[in-house]
C-alpha cells in the first residue's frame, strides 16, 4: 500500500490538483469500493445541505422582511439593501462581498430595524458592520442558525 503522502509528493510534481491526487490513491491502492462509500456519504451531506437551504427558501418567502414597516422608515434604496441582506441571510446562510462592501458604506448610517431577522444582523456584526444605534460585538455564538452558518462559510 502507498501512503497518500507518497502519492502527494509524487503528483505535485506532476501538477496534480488535490482530486486528483485523492482518486490516485484510491485506485493505485485498490480502494475503489472505500472511494463508493465515501461517495455516499458526500451525496448524503450534500442532501442534508441542500434540504436545509430549501427549508430557509421556505422561511423566507413564508417570513419575508415587513416591507410596510421597512419603507414608513427608511428609503428606497436603504430598504432594498435590507431585503437582499435578509433574503441572502436567510436562504443562503451567508451574505456575498459584493452586498457586504455595499452594507459597509450605507448600514452604519442607519438604526436599526426592530423587525428584521436576527441572523442577519449578526452576520453584518460578525464582519464588524453594525446599525447606528447597535454596538454589540457579535460572534458566530450569536447567530441562532450557527451550524448553517458555519457550513457555508467561505
Amino acid at each position: 500500500m502507498i501512503s497518500l503522502e507518497e502519492i502527494i509528493k509524487i503528483n505535485r510534481v506532476l501538477g496534480a490538483d488535490d482530486l486528483q491526487i485523492i482518486k490516485q490513491y484510491f485506485i493505485v491502492n485498490n480502494l475503489e469500493i472505500e472511494g463508493i462509500s465515501i461517495i455516499d456519504d458526500l451525496i448524503k451531506s450534500k442532501a442534508q445541505k441542500d434540504e436545509h437551504k430549501l427549508s430557509n427558501m421556505k422561511y423566507a418567502v413564508l417570513m419575508p422582511t415587513p416591507i410596510g414597516y421597512l419603507t414608513s422608515k427608511y428609503a428606497g434604496s436603504e430598504v432594498d439593501l435590507l431585503n437582499r441582506i435578509t433574503l441572502h441571510a436567510q436562504i443562503n446562510g451567508k451574505l456575498p462581498k459584493k452586498l457586504l462592501n455595499e452594507a459597509r458604506k450605507i448600514i452604519p448610517k442607519l438604526m436599526r430595524p426592530q423587525c428584521f431577522y436576527n441572523d442577519a444582523i449578526v452576520m453584518l456584526g460578525i464582519e464588524g458592520i453594525n446599525f447606528k444605534d447597535d454596538r454589540k460585538k457579535y460572534t458566530e455564538n450569536d447567530l441562532q442558525n450557527k451550524k448553517w452558518f458555519l457550513e457555508n462559510k467561505e
